[in-house]
């Protein structure tokens, strides 16, 4: 019994910060996630093309596993410690298990900018690859124009690995992005 409630203590850790800490979405999460799915200011930064409807998220969030090795995605919502407020979501997406890597989004709400969040949750999120799923790997693509997103990922220890021409479509022209890794040279074959 003391081992597994160690066990619990240093997993919640690993997904707390001082300031926010990570949890699965839950249902009550569809009012955020519908206003984040539908904001077209965050379009050039996902690929998303349209707009979701509450009954498309709704059955998403009901299948939703919140397990990154049956889902080979995790989406994380990034909540302030002091009141529990979502501030953000941190996701993990196109996960190859076999080469224990996978892809990494972020977005905190626009009123919650700048307050040291990002930084937080990510480096919350690199505990978690490291300790927990054990990952090898964790990449970015980031606009060239993302200049935040490019400093955050920069200063949580991501490098970058190339330069992709012409990656993505921002009002109306092709930008390039920069495609960043972490890799744990720790964790090993």
């Amino acid at each position: 019994m003391n081992n597994n409630k160690t066990t619990q203590n240093n997993q919640l850790y690993i997904l707390k910060g001082r300031k926010v800490y990570l949890r699965a979405i839950e249902m009550d999460d569809l009012a955020c996630l519908y206003e984040v799915e539908n904001d077209e200011t965050l379009w050039p930064f996902s690929n998303a093309t349209s707009p979701f409807s509450k009954d498309f998220l709704t059955q998403y969030l009901a299948a939703s596993s919140s397990n990154i090795y049956v889902d080979l995605q995790l989406r994380l919502m990034i909540c302030r410690v002091e009141d529990q407020a979502v501030v953000g979501i941190i996701d993990l997406f196109d996960f190859v298990p076999k080469y224990r890597r996978a892809q990494v989004g972020i977005m905190v709400r626009k009123r919650y900018r700048e307050l040291g969040y990002a930084k937080e949750a990510l480096l919350c999120l690199i505990r978690y690859t490291r300790h927990v799923v054990r990952m090898r790997q964790l990449y970015a693509e980031v606009p060239v124009n993302n200049v935040a997103s490019l400093s955050l990922f920069k200063s949580c220890g991501f490098t970058q690995a190339g330069l992709l021409k012409d990656w993505v479509i921002n009002e109306g022209a092709y930008v390039d992005a920069e495609f960043l890794q972490l890799i744990n040279e720790k964790i090993g074959l």
